[in-house]
């Protein structure tokens, strides 16, 4: 599913909870840092908390803005690594991590819709349309009508068509979403409207009467039900008549205003070449080929924006999208660097692109190391380059990297090798926010995929007394806490003493006084108020948790461990990690 966070995890929390944790059979897209694929991972468990403060919007080239809180981490590419950055420490001209390519995972070549069912599932549970319940029928091959209301489940799937009473239309029950189904429901989402709770309208150009006669045969040959063509000064109307197709199209997604339309969830959850027809749909309403041969596409709607960016993605094409008042604007390059050739191909009907040797978009820093590396092919006459690049594209890189010309660094190779690029930050402002914030905890790889295709860092909101609810059990749930704490539960870190260092634990801080003051967040009244709570539970008396409140208190800052990947990605796993467990440097 590509929607809403709201939309999709919403139903797991609590109504009316400020800061709640949940737990849900739920998986997500995230990014291997090792690999440097983008998969499937399950979800550990979510957060959602309230909040009413400053959101950072970041500004991105080629995607679209990033909201994040200003503690919430992002991988960034700098000095030729990727490491990871709380929010509040990215600036303008720094790279984020972003999705290059996704898989959805579909399993549904070609899915049906059983109109039956569907109208059921929709129709019968709201209360504006419940009465329709009684007045729609079912009927089999034998011509057996059944009120919809009355009709069983097997009942509803093995129909063959839906009416309406003291109609004489029927509508047929089985419909396969293929090619043809899936272009006419993309290119209802951009040239589509319904009205008077009973008419569909596509509104077409002048000069589209065969676009219009397309349309009026398949609705006819998968519906049963033929459309009116009316033909006009302003253009050519396609109007289906049909009160059963008007609640169809409404219940699965298809019906909205220019800011709330999105992609129906049928096609999300379909095979690749039915997505393909959806976007080719709409982009043969809503698109245009520009200047550059570049696909532009533009909407009103930041939902179907991100769920279009997002399906490109799926396809292997890497858009750039941009605001242009309050259009947002999807671009399709003609590069065979960011668009497969059939699939550019298939969208604008005509020829791709080549390779180019800069990718002013989506390409990668140069480092201090990869531009003498490149100066010397250069020399060579090896390859061509000019000093004056400050990017490189990805497929240039491949293939120089193929040619056994070039030896890439580890973060370079993770980058060319998968499916995540970079782009670059153009601005960092504030906005106020007040509302529900949301996270996700990935234990294998600590990232996931959200907006348009942004990379995003885990990021624990709860710190410490999240430890002494796992550790002793939850104060709400005293009466239970032999069953639900784990007694046995290690806090490794990080911790203060491992920022500062302490001489009461005789012990080194593991960032320098240079390293650290770059990540350090300074700490709020409210993080300072919940220390001083911390003191009065019983597990937090004993003599190393003061040591490390009293660290806290004396620096009144923090930061998060993400902090510890300035010395690269592996420093956690190879240094960090083992040493604090072979010294027993942890609180019990």
């Amino acid at each position: 599913m590509i929607g809403p966070v709201e939309e999709i995890v919403g139903k797991y929390f609590k109504k009316n909870q400020l800061k709640e944790r949940a737990i849900a059979p739920l998986a997500t897209m995230s990014w291997d840092p090792v690999t440097g694929k983008i998969r499937w991972d399950p979800i550990g468990y979510m957060y959602r908390h309230y909040i009413k403060d400053k959101l950072l919007k970041i500004r991105l080239k080629g995607r679209g803005p990033v909201r994040v809180t200003k503690g919430h981490s992002l991988f960034v590419f700098r000095n030729g690594k990727i490491v990871v950055e709380p929010a509040h420490r990215i600036r303008p001209g720094d790279y984020i991590l972003v999705s290059e390519r996704l898989d959805l995972g579909n399993s549904i070549e070609y899915p049906t819709i059983r109109v039956s069912e569907t109208l059921k599932g929709y129709v019968c549970n709201h209360e504006r349309t419940q009465h329709l319940c009684r007045t729609i029928k079912v009927i089999d091959a034998s011509g057996k009508e059944v009120r919809l209301e009355d009709a069983a489940d097997n009942y509803l799937r093995e129909a063959d068509h839906v009416s309406i009473s003291r109609s004489k239309k029927k509508v047929m029950n089985k419909v396969i979403v293929d090619e043809d189904i899936a272009w006419v429901f993309g290119l209802f989402t951009a040239e589509g409207n319904g009205y008077r709770g009973r008419y569909l309208r596509f509104s077409l150009g002048p000069r589209e009467g065969e676009k219009a006669s397309r349309i009026a045969d398949i609705i006819e040959s998968r519906f049963g039900v033929r459309p009116v063509i009316k033909h006009g000064k302003k253009g050519v109307s396609v109007i289906i008549a049909s009160r059963i197709l008007y609640l169809l199209f409404k219940a699965i997604g298809l019906l909205g205003t220019a800011r709330t339309k999105r992609v129906p969830p049928i096609i999300i959850n379909s095979g690749r070449s039915v997505i393909a027809a959806y976007l080719k749909g709409l982009f043969d309403g809503d698109g245009s080929i520009d200047r550059y041969e570049n696909i532009v596409y533009s909407t009103r709607s930041e939902v179907l924006s991100k769920q279009v960016f997002l399906l490109l993605l799926s396809l292997g094409v890497n858009p750039s999208v941009v605001r242009n008042g309050d259009d947002i604007v999807i671009r399709i390059g003609k590069s065979r660097s960011r668009t497969p050739p059939e699939t550019y191909s298939y969208f604008s009907g005509r020829e791709p692109g080549i390779f180019p040797a800069s990718e002013p978009t989506y390409g990668l820093p140069i480092s201090q190391g990869l531009r003498k590396d490149l100066i010397k092919l250069m020399n060579k006459r090896a390859t061509s380059y000019s000093t004056k690049n400050r990017t490189i594209s990805k497929a240039k890189l491949a293939l120089l990297t193929s040619q056994k010309l070039l030896q890439l660094p580890a973060s370079y190779g993770t980058l060319v090798g998968g499916d995540a690029t970079l782009a670059r930050v153009i601005s960092v402002e504030e906005e106020d926010y007040e509302g529900y914030v949301y996270d996700f905890a990935v234990p294998e790889t600590n990232s996931f995929i959200g907006g348009y295709g942004i990379v995003y860092h885990n990021s624990d909101p709860y710190g410490w007394y999240i430890f002494s609810v796992f550790k002793v059990g939850s104060i709400t749930l005293s009466y239970e806490s032999e069953r639900l704490a784990t007694p046995s539960a290690r806090l490794i870190g990080v911790l203060p003493s491992d920022i500062y260092g302490s001489r009461k634990l005789k012990k080194n801080p593991y960032l320098s006084e240079a390293e650290r003051r770059n990540y350090i967040i300074k700490a709020n009244d409210r993080d300072l108020k919940r220390a001083k709570e911390l003191r009065a539970y019983p597990w937090f008396k004993t003599k190393r948790w003061l040591v490390e409140l009293d660290i806290f208190k004396k620096y009144k800052s923090k930061l998060e461990i993400e902090a510890l990947t300035s010395k690269g990605l592996r420093f956690l796993m190879d240094t960090y990690i083992p040493e604090k467990i072979q010294t027993g440097d942890w609180i019990a």
